[in-house]
């Protein structure tokens, strides 16, 4: 039981953090659990408009390590295209609590989305490798909520996207042994169905963390069940292929952005000064 967990909600207090050349992010908890205080990284246009959309992303690290600056230079192009971005920090060594904070972090935003000014309804969540496994359970899992949450608030999507994601956590699948035999119960491969949020899912071909097969067999399930799914393979690209460097990152993040402009159109511009 997550009896020592609760949320916080004060969005009133901007912590600044990190040096960071890209932009400064303004720190917001979220939540308190296992006597730590998580936070979610709020980066929000200068010529912010009332009820942005944004974009939710979980950084990689197998679970075990990480943090949310690996997505700082993500969050900074999407606030500097009239976005809110968000990244979350999550609980390390454990992916059932990892998925856990996750929603919790989700509903946490939709209930603040007045003072965030930001519409709940174009909520976009990603992420890199275990981080993109999490961004999928938020919309795939149906077990794995806080005991403390309001399940009331939906954590769903208007759309998902996956950067070299972890999809299978079956028997098989990768990182199996960290789920305490509930790794199926975690695994978006083995949870697809009808009705899900439309996905991009981006991968190496010559990944060598999580088989560029595994993004295969997920994107055939998603068509298979009538969802919207696109692949976008990378030939020769490793497990951090979409941030080699510069160039490979802005092309990647167009390409994100030709995704969800058609999805998210209403009141959204290319760029926010034009």
């Amino acid at each position: 039981m997550n009896i020592r967990c609760r949320a916080v909600h004060d969005t009133r207090s901007p912590v600044k953090t990190g040096s960071n050349k890209h932009s400064m992010p303004r720190i917001i908890p979220y939540k308190i659990c296992d006597e730590q205080t998580l936070s979610l990284h709020l980066f929000q246009p200068e010529l912010k408009k009332k009820c942005t959309p944004v974009i939710v992303f979980f950084h990689g690290g197998g679970w075990g390590s990480g943090a949310p600056d690996v997505h700082y230079y993500n969050c900074a192009h999407f606030a500097s295209r009239g976005w809110t971005a968000i990244s979350v920090q999550y609980r390390l060594k454990n992916p059932i609590k990892a998925v856990a904070d996750a929603k919790s972090a989700v509903r946490w935003i939709r209930i603040h989305s007045t003072e965030l000014s930001i519409d709940p309804e174009r909520l976009v969540v990603g992420g890199s490798s275990a981080g993109g496994h999490l961004a999928a359970c938020t919309q795939l899992a149906v077990t794995g909520d806080d005991s403390l949450d309001d399940l009331s608030i939906p954590v769903t999507a208007a759309a998902c996207i996956l950067l070299s994601p972890v999809l299978d956590t079956g028997t098989t699948g990768f990182g199996n042994n960290m789920f305490a035999g509930r790794g199926e119960e975690f695994s978006p491969l083995h949870l697809v169905r009808p009705g899900l949020p439309p996905m991009l899912v981006m991968h190496g071909t010559a990944d060598d963390t999580i088989p560029f097969a595994q993004a295969q067999s997920f994107h055939d399930a998603m068509i298979s069940s009538g969802n919207r799914c696109e692949l976008r393979p990378y030939p020769g690209g490793d497990h951090i292929f979409w941030r080699k460097d510069a160039q490979t990152q802005s092309a990647i993040l167009g390409e994100i952005e030709q995704f969800l402009y058609p999805i998210l159109a209403r009141d959204i511009t290319r760029n926010p000064k034009e």
